[in-house]
């Protein structure tokens, strides 16, 4: 199917202040706003450190 063959004329427009109420989530928890989301690589050492000072919380 083509794009130009999918009828829209029952889906609702989506505006900017629609979008502005709209929530990230990660997990299924709210990110608040002003998160940046970031991939970064450790030493296995580091994260050894910190899982160590983490102790029961993990």
């Amino acid at each position: 199917m083509r794009d130009a063959d999918i009828d829209l004329s029952d889906i609702p427009q989506v505006t900017a202040e629609m979008m502005g109420h709209g929530v990230t989530r990660v997990a299924g928890k709210v990110v608040p706003r002003g998160k940046k989301r970031l991939t970064m690589y450790l030493d296995a050492a580091v994260v050894e450190f910190f899982k160590a000072r983490a102790g029961a919380r993990g």
